[in-house]
């Protein structure tokens, strides 16, 4: 692998969540990876061979790099019968590995970050009782639009969030709630970019597009760092939105991988992960180029999407709701058998203002922006909705109401 693909290599923690099946593998030999800064360890997809030594397949098959991680030996392997196929005989290897070496970001605002993360300190270990999680929507900040009260204002609303969640959180707290797990959805839109996307959004456009990259990465990293002490397990999720493409002429001309809203949230993984003492336990689902994932929430298959892909079920002129493209859009990757398809919640943006909604055992939540309003949309329809940013919180102990406790924040909005 050249040095261009090592660099260019996506990582993520995790993968796509899906239902699992009961006694398909040995107890204690479920096939994944786990990691933990540079080390971490594998248990393989069942083989059929018994005497592996090259395990460059394995790595492969659980979507690690060889060349990027090593099995360090002695590897410990079990027998299993199937209880498919007849009942053949596999076998299970179980491994520690760790990381062949670093990533070594070049980007000019990089050593600044690296220096304040690397001062933050191990967070204390919790006393929990419950596998509750909080979700926390990062939707649509469009960092760099002009209308409303602008960049300026949706900075000091990003700003005020961060101590504003740190409080809700010690409140929680002190009412008895002992909430372990944080699950961070970054949903798509947090730059405004619009070049080759509409001519006057990008001349009226308040930040150029590095300074939007710039500004929204030390927002996440500011918040991480505050936030990730408070919780046992921390979970980051990013998204491309249409904001983030990189287009010519009103069209994506690259590809879905390349988007500046999934970009910036592989940067903060790269500087947090530079101090793994403190922040070890943050953890990162990182897409390639897909524009829908999920992942497993207290029990729960959570998915999520931008929402721009909702093409079809109502118009701005219509008079009913864009909520109802998100819902059409779902029975179609549902009757598809996608991964997003079988989610318990689907959580997405794009249209700017809140909404949800339980139907035939599912939920749907679609998450506010941050920014100042659109002049656009409201002269069309005369509408309008406040900045906010969504947060709800998943219960382990519950199967049918799971989704609890809405809060807006700011939560002067």
């Amino acid at each position: 692998m050249s040095s261009l693909d090592e660099y260019n290599k996506n990582k993520s923690d995790l993968t796509n969540a899906k239902r699992k099946s009961k006694n398909v593998h040995p107890k204690g030999f479920e096939p994944g990876y786990r990691l933990k800064g540079s080390k971490g360890e594998i248990t393989s997809q069942p083989q059929e061979d018994s005497n592996i030594k090259v395990f460059d397949d394995i790595l492969e098959q659980l979507e690690l790099d060889p060349k990027k991680y090593e099995v360090i030996e002695p590897v410990e392997v079990r027998s299993w019968d199937s209880m498919v196929d007849g009942g053949k005989r596999l076998f299970y290897y179980k491994a520690r590995i760790q990381s062949r070496g670093k990533v070594n970001p070049n980007d000019p605002d990089y050593d600044a970050l690296l220096k304040e993360v690397k001062k933050a300190k191990k967070p204390k270990k919790l006393q929990t009782s419950t596998d509750d999680s909080i979700v926390f929507c990062w939707s649509d900040w469009q960092l760099g639009k002009p209308d409303g009260d602008g960049t300026k204002g949706i900075v000091e609303r990003l700003n005020q969030m961060i101590p504003d969640f740190v409080d809700y959180v010690e409140t929680q707290r002190k009412n008895g709630r002992k909430i372990q797990n944080l699950y961070i959805l970054s949903l798509g839109d947090i730059i405004e970019n619009c070049s080759g996307h509409y001519p006057t959004q990008e001349w009226g456009g308040e930040l150029n597009l590095r300074d939007q990259v710039k500004v929204a990465r030390r927002i996440m990293v500011k918040a991480l760092t505050e936030w990730s002490p408070l919780f046992k397990n921390v979970v980051v999720c990013a998204i491309a939105g249409n904001h983030g493409e990189n287009r010519n002429n009103g069209k994506t001309y690259t590809d879905f991988a390349d988007n500046h809203d999934v970009a910036v949230v592989e940067q903060v993984q790269e500087i947090l992960e530079q101090n793994p003492k403190a922040f070890g336990h943050v953890k990162f689902y990182i897409p390639d180029d897909e524009l829908s994932a999920t992942v497993e929430i207290s029990g729960k298959i959570v998915g999520f999407a931008h929402g721009h892909q909702f093409r079809s079920g109502v118009s701005v002129k219509s008079g009913r709701f864009a909520f109802d493209k998100g819902i059409k859009w779902f029975a179609g990757q549902s009757m598809g058998r996608t991964p997003v398809g079988d989610a318990d919640l689907l959580v997405w943006g794009h249209f700017h203002h809140y909404f949800m909604h339980p139907n035939r055992g599912r939920w749907f939540i679609q998450a506010p922006s941050m920014d100042g309003g659109s002049k656009w949309f409201k002269d069309m329809t005369g509408d309008d909705s406040g900045p906010a940013q969504v947060c709800f919180t998943i219960s382990a102990k519950s199967d049918t109401y799971f989704v609890k406790d809405q809060i807006f924040f700011p939560n002067n909005s």
